[in-house]
């Protein structure tokens, strides 16, 4: 099974998925000194102990990430 299917069985990220696509996760993007944002990332990957994904939309500040590309994320 690919990581993106087992993703789709972690019933635990079920409060966090896009009504419209089950692997759109909505991630928090945290950076010191910023506002914390909310954004889709689409999930591609799993890591060791975390997600991987493509970040579907342009954050407001700069956090060093853009959308299209792709980033780690916890789920907490």
């Amino acid at each position: 099974m690919n990581d993106v299917l087992k993703t789709r069985e972690m019933t635990f990220l079920d409060a966090c998925r896009s009504k419209d696509c089950v692997d759109d996760i909505l991630v928090h993007l945290t950076c010191e000194g910023r506002t914390t944002e909310q954004h889709y990332v689409k999930i591609t990957g799993l890591g060791e102990r975390w997600f991987i994904g493509n970040l579907l939309e342009e954050p407001k500040q700069d956090f060093g990430v853009h959308m299209g590309d792709e980033i780690p994320f916890f789920a907490q």
